[in-house]
């Protein structure tokens, strides 16, 4: 089994685990890919 990684997501912060047979695989998206906040006055 495989499985693509997404452009926006950043391989190293990923981290995963098997809990009764699920694996569940979690990646944080890349900075310059997040939101960005904008101040409203």
């Amino acid at each position: 089994m495989s499985a693509e990684i997404p452009e926006m997501a950043d391989p190293a912060t990923r981290s995963a685990k098997i809990e009764n047979g699920i694996l569940t695989v979690i990646m944080k998206k890349r900075p310059e890919t997040q939101p960005k906040k904008i101040d409203i006055l």
